[in-house]
């Protein structure tokens, strides 16, 4: 991939001399090394004790790769990342500092530093004889890099970051199972901050950037899908000046679990290629002020529509197809389906006849039990509304039958068993009528 390096191939071992390492580390011939950080028995604790045996597991800043190895040994298949280049790195800015006045400078001393770093992790493998896949890769890459982890940890990172929320919804968009925000300064408060660290005022401390609070962290994660538990987790700074040493210290930060939440995630909303919608802002008016939106949101995309009409007159039902589905973009986003259903309503027509399928919302990660509740009207016609396997061959759901003479009301549908990926269906279910009706929201447990 384009600004990664991944090549696992075998190079001459660099000797101690040439290394760095972020963590004190014990090898199996009996050798040790110091490290600024020493977690040596004590990373079960460090990751929240959460059970990663049998998972794939990215370690993402992994530095000389403690984290990796332990994750290794408990039975993780892992991948570790790390900055590509030194100058990835981000600093508060000060006047005299280096980095603001000679950037070229600090950046050759960087890469010597972190060239330290990158031995220091290739000194360790070889001395694990450990199987941990290593990628260099830029964090702003993450989004385009195409894999996906069980559990992604990030040890002590955060505080470094320039712009750290941003890194958050990343990781969580890689991750199958849960992140794991270990060890990190966590302001104690549910209101939604971040404070800075060491408050700017001395350049030695120019690499840590923001203590973001627990309440921060909770809508961030909640956003995205996520459900955050925090835990204290401990750790021994060492330091890095020359004897003598000072003191080894003992410090404690919450480490933050952040698991996904079970049941289904909305993926895509399609609106079938014979039926007709359109989506509208959702108020808390009347159904009938509520259309009367509809037709003014309907206004703005007309001109296009009737474009789109004139150039595909045989296609003409595909194009306005087009249309909708583009004015309904925002619900059809990955992961955020649910959350802009909440801000707008769906009002469709089916064709006549029995089983003609309205609205297909994709799901996937399903497990047994999982419920997702629907806020619907049904204005004329009937419909069934149930979980059906991606090729509509099997429902492994009840199908809840909701008729015009039921007015507005909410139905939940709770799968029966654990699925990859499920499809929640509306469908006519009139006999050879239509039906038409609104989804006012959609809400996933």
């Amino acid at each position: 991939m384009s600004g990664s390096d991944s090549d696992q191939r075998e190079t001459p071992t660099p000797a101690r001399s040439e290394c760095e390492f972020y963590h004190a580390m014990d090898f199996p011939d009996g050798e040790s090394v110091a490290g600024v950080w020493d977690i040596r028995g004590q990373f079960d604790q460090y990751i929240g004790h959460y059970p990663i045996s049998g998972k794939t597991v990215l370690d993402v800043g992994t530095a000389s790769g403690f984290l990796a190895f332990e994750a290794e040994k408990r039975g993780a298949r892992v991948t570790a990342i790390d900055a590509l280049r030194a100058t990835e790195f981000e600093r508060v800015p000060f006047a005299g500092s280096l980095h603001q006045t000679d950037r070229c400078a600090w950046a050759a001393r960087m890469a010597k530093w972190h060239q330290g770093i990158k031995n220091g992790f290739w000194f360790a493998r070889r001395k694990y004889a450990s199987n941990v896949e290593m990628v260099y890769l830029p964090l702003a890459e993450l989004p385009f890099w195409g894999r996906r982890f069980d559990v992604v940890i990030a040890g002590a990172i955060i505080e470094h970051l320039a712009n750290p929320v941003p890194v958050l919804a990343d990781l969580a968009a890689i991750a199958n199972e849960a992140v794991i925000i270990a060890f990190t300064p966590v302001d104690d408060t549910d209101d939604q901050i971040m404070r800075t660290m060491n408050d700017w005022s001395n350049p030695r401390y120019d690499y840590t950037w923001w203590s973001l609070s627990r309440g921060l962290y909770r809508r961030v994660f909640a956003n995205v899908g996520f459900d955050v538990e925090f835990v204290t987790s401990v750790a021994r700074f060492v330091g890095t000046e020359p004897p003598p040493a000072p003191a080894t210290r003992e410090h404690a930060h919450p480490t933050i679990i952040a698991r996904r939440r079970a049941g289904a995630v909305l993926e895509t909303f399609h609106i079938h290629d014979n039926a007709h919608a359109v989506l509208h802002e959702r108020t808390d008016a009347t159904l009938a002020r509520q259309r009367r939106g509809g037709l003014r949101a309907l206004r703005r995309v007309v001109p296009a529509m009737l474009r789109s009409l004139r150039r595909a007159i045989p296609g003409r039902l595909r194009s306005l197809r087009r249309e909708i589905r583009f004015w309904a973009s925002a619900i059809r986003a990955h992961d955020n389906a649910d959350a802009a259903l909440r801000k707008h309503a769906l009002s469709f027509t089916t064709p006549p006849g029995e089983g003609q399928y309205a609205i297909s919302i994709y799901c996937h990660r399903m497990s047994a039990g999982a419920a997702v509740e629907l806020d619907v009207q049904i204005d004329s016609g009937a419909v069934g509304i149930g979980f059906n396997e991606p090729t509509l061959s099997r429902s492994p759901s009840e199908e809840i039958l909701i008729r015009a003479e039921d007015g507005r009301k909410k139905v939940r549908i709770v799968l029966a068993e654990a699925m990859p990926r499920a499809v929640l269906a509306v469908r006519n279910v009139s006999g050879n009528g239509k039906s038409q009706g609104t989804v006012f929201s959609v809400d996933n447990f």
